[in-house]
């Protein structure tokens, strides 16, 4: 089976020479949202090669930078909030009781990604239910992947010594790629915000009346474990 970057390529010729609006909020988010069209053309060139398992983890970024990319657009308050996110200092307020007294204490502490996928759902509800489908889905599988390493070891025809395989099913195949276009449809829906609300309003339409009908069309011509 052989994938493509269509979605990506068509998103591209409408960008092309357009200048994006200078305020902090869209240049960052261009930035993170265009992190996700860049990693589904890199996680392409990965399916349609021999050595494919590493498009797990290609996906992983993938939605940390879609989440990130999301969550500064919708929900960061003002430019001081963007700062502090840009420079890892973005943190929230945690209430923490005593066990033995019933005290409370605040202590701040790292805002996660579940935190930021909860603080998109109070601006985007649909936004939010897929990405908390592939986070209860996929998240703890796919960093074994990454933080345990590429090993990947398939039983020998033999059954007496193991040989490194770097294939995936193509089920498996076509269900990374098809979460990848979910993700890539997403971001190309709000990076239209960066622009002027002409290039909004056409890559808008572009994913419902264009990517959508392909990417419902991919996975109802392949067998995947998980539709969004």
């Amino acid at each position: 089976m052989k994938f493509n970057n269509t979605i990506t390529n068509e998103t591209r010729d409408v960008l092309y020479g357009m200048q994006i609006n200078q305020e902090l909020r869209s240049v960052y988010t261009f930035q993170l949202l265009n992190t996700v069209l860049q990693n589904h053309d890199a996680l392409v060139t990965i399916l349609n090669s021999s050595i494919q398992k590493p498009a797990y983890i290609l996906l992983r970024t993938q939605f940390e930078s879609l989440v990130k990319g999301m969550w500064l657009h919708l929900c960061a308050k003002d430019d001081e909030q963007i700062v502090k996110f840009l420079n890892n200092k973005d943190k929230i307020q945690s209430i923490y009781s005593c066990n033995s007294c019933g005290s409370e204490s605040s202590q701040s502490r790292e805002r996660s990604l579940q935190n930021r996928i909860k603080e998109i759902g109070t601006k985007r509800k649909d936004v939010h239910k897929c990405l908390s489908q592939f986070k209860s889905a996929y998240w703890q599988a796919f960093n074994a992947y990454t933080h345990a390493g590429l090993t990947f070891l398939d039983k020998g025809i033999d059954g007496e010594r193991d040989m490194v395989s770097d294939q995936i099913s193509e089920c498996q195949a076509a269900e990374l790629y098809s979460l990848s276009c979910k993700f890539t449809i997403l971001a190309i829906s709000e990076i239209g915000n960066c622009f002027d609300n002409d290039i909004l309003y056409q890559l808008r339409h572009m994913c419902k009346d264009t990517f959508d009908p392909y990417l419902k069309d991919f996975n109802s011509s392949n067998v995947t474990a998980f539709q969004l």
